[in-house]
């Protein structure tokens, strides 16, 4: 069998109930449509010679399972991991039989387990939705990148506008908990996470116990069971040296502080020698 349609017939399964990805790339095939992302198509030509080279498995990561990743664009798994344990704040998107549900909260990485947790309102029908095959979506610094950044504009003037960005997808299924201790837990683990560095911290501890109370009966807790991770870091990579010095140059001068983060990772990144689509 395909490594393709094996990988993902034991990983994942799309919301028709179907495998995902080979129904996707059987798709590609007969129709000659493909992935479409930040302005960079895929020629039908090519998917056949490289849709396998767009997959890697490592154990629980995935370059390339369910979204589109040049290989320019894929992320080592050590910084994969690195960055799956610093995640904050994600857009959760579980799909039922009555549509799509998509929540925004923060979640925390659970080594132990290998799983994200967080909580949602008890009144968000997303809780209910266990079992279900979800995914967390983290995006990292992003950007505008303007065609007047690059070097060659003046050279050939072939040059046209991009975004680049950085996403973390976490794929699992959906776990609901209601017990009063695991919620009191995950709290107080997202509390001391989030309020670390301050000169007073706020603690869980510092709110009456039966005002605690009754919050936590107004929410219910979310885990997602990791089964793969996804990450795709687009920082102009399939530039040439002289248009990446460009765009932080660019970025750099912008008084978007989010432009400042993206200059930066174009800089730490450097050239790239990776073949494939850009």
């Amino acid at each position: 069998m395909n490594r393709l349609y094996d990988l993902t017939h034991h990983r994942h399964r799309g919301w028709d109930g179907r495998v995902r990805q080979s129904r996707g790339v059987a798709e590609w095939r007969r129709y000659g449509k493909v992935p479409f992302a930040a302005g960079l198509g895929y020629s039908m030509g090519r998917v056949d010679a490289r849709c396998d080279r767009h997959i890697e498995q490592r154990g629980w990561f995935y370059a390339g399972l369910t979204m589109y990743i040049p290989p320019k664009f894929a992320v080592p798994e050590a910084d994969a991991r690195a960055a799956l344990a610093r995640a904050g704040f994600a857009h959760l998107v579980t799909h039922t039989g009555d549509g799509m549900l998509v929540t925004p909260l923060p979640l925390l990485y659970d080594p132990g387990r290998h799983s994200l947790i967080g909580h949602v309102a008890r009144a968000n029908p997303h809780w209910q939705a266990a079992e279900a095959d979800s995914v967390a979506l983290f995006s990292g610094p992003q950007a505008y990148v303007s065609p007047s950044y690059y070097a060659t504009k003046q050279e050939t003037g072939k040059v046209v506008p991009t975004w680049n960005y950085e996403l973390l997808a976490v794929h699992g299924q959906l776990i609901a908990h209601e017990d009063p201790t695991w919620l009191r837990d995950l709290v107080t683990q997202l509390t001391n996470r989030h309020e670390q560095g301050r000169a007073e911290p706020w603690q869980v501890t510092d709110a009456p116990e039966t005002y605690l109370r009754g919050q936590l009966q107004r929410i219910v807790g979310v885990e997602l069971t990791i089964t793969s991770v996804e990450a795709k870091r687009k920082m102009s990579q399939n530039q040439p040296e002289r248009n990446r010095a460009g765009v932080v140059a660019g970025l750099k001068a912008s008084a978007r502080s989010a432009d400042h983060a993206v200059a930066e990772r174009v800089s730490d990144l450097g050239s790239t020698t990776a073949k494939g689509l850009g």
